[in-house]
Formats: structure tokens, C-alpha cells, sequence
């Protein structure tokens, strides 16, 4: 899964192995590609829709289970491997059962901005999982994540300029000590 052009934000993921080696994922995109697939609900976004619940600016995942089986198997389909256990956990530990889980979120500089409703398939998680599934045994405390903005989505960021992991994103991440060396929210 590298870039074709549709996703507004690119990943990296790098990690020193215990040999001394850099392992580095290419630059990858979100999951689900973004563009008319997210607008028209086709391709992989549409094995989630029924698994999410839209309620304003906030989601419902009623079976945070059900919601990272099916996602770990779009992994499995679009990058050739599953959502990695540890990713997994993250996602279990931050998605409530039942409950509101914000999707539109205020930064530190008073910005509104869209985190996207499906949590664990925008680029940080895509490339974190890449170096994980690639490299086996290797811990995420010894991961740094990077992220650039494209001129996909229109939004008059400067391509190649650095993106701040959005609200889901920097929640998900926290349940990690990877290092997101382009910023979180908060």
C-alpha cells in the first residue's frame, strides 16, 4: 500500500533494529484510500460502515471486537497483513464499548479539524503495522513515526510539510511509547 494519490496524509515508520540496521516502511497512505471511496461508502470502507454508528460529532462502535476483527482482515486484504497485536491492543484499550468516541476535536491552537470515523486505518497506524508485520519481535518503544501532509485533500497545507496526528490517531497512539516525532494533539 503506497501512495496512489488519494490520501490527504503520508506515513513513515522507522526503527533501529537490535543489529544496528534502520528498518523503514515506505511512505504509506490511509487504509481505505480516501477520495470517492470514503465519499461513496465502496471498497474497504464499506465493511466498517455497519460496524460504526455516525451520532453528530462523535461515533458508536458497538462491538469494539467485531470492529477490529473485520479491520484487521481489510489489513490483511489491502496491505497484505493482519493488524498487528500490538496495534490491536491500542485500539481495544482506547475504543469504549457502547460509548461516544469523539471524531471532531479542538487542537491546542483552537482548530476544529475531522479525525476520520474509523479509528486505526488512517497512514500512522498503516505504516506502524507495516514495520511491525515486516520486522517480528521488534518493540514499539524503539519506533519513530513521521507524517506529511499531500496535496490530496485540498486543504492548502504545503506538501511535504509536517501533519500533527489527528484526535484518534494521538489517542491511539498514546497507548503506545512509539515517538511521533511530526506532533500530537494536545
Amino acid at each position: 500500500n503506497t501512495y496512489n494519490g488519494s490520501s490527504p496524509v503520508l506515513s513513515v515508520a522507522t526503527a533501529r533494529l537490535a543489529d544496528g540496521r534502520t528498518a523503514t516502511s515506505n511512505p504509506v497512505e490511509n487504509l481505505i484510500g480516501g477520495g470517492s471511496q470514503l465519499i461513496n461508502g465502496t471498497g474497504p470502507v464499506a465493511r466498517l460502515k455497519d460496524l460504526v454508528q455516525s451520532v453528530g460529532e462523535e461515533i458508536i462502535i458497538e462491538s469494539p471486537e467485531a470492529y477490529i476483527n473485520e479491520l484487521s482482515r481489510i489489513y490483511r486484504e489491502v496491505t497484505g497483513y493482519p493488524l498487528q497485536p500490538e496495534l490491536q491492543a491500542a485500539l481495544r484499550n482506547v475504543i469504549p464499548a457502547d460509548e461516544l468516541f469523539p471524531v471532531v476535536a479542538t487542537n491546542a491552537e483552537g482548530a476544529r479539524h475531522f479525525a476520520g470515523i474509523y479509528p486505526g486505518s488512517h497512514s500512522e497506524f498503516v505504516a506502524l503495522n507495516k514495520l511491525l508485520a515486516e520486522n517480528p519481535g521488534l518493540a514499539l518503544d524503539d519506533i519513530a513515526l513521521s507524517s506529511q501532509w499531500t496535496d490530496a485533500a485540498g486543504l492548502r497545507r504545503p506538501t511535504g510539510t509536517n501533519a500533527t496526528a489527528c484526535s484518534s490517531c494521538t489517542g491511539l497512539l498514546a497507548e503506545t511509547p512509539v515517538i511521533v516525532l511530526t506532533g500530537v494533539q494536545g
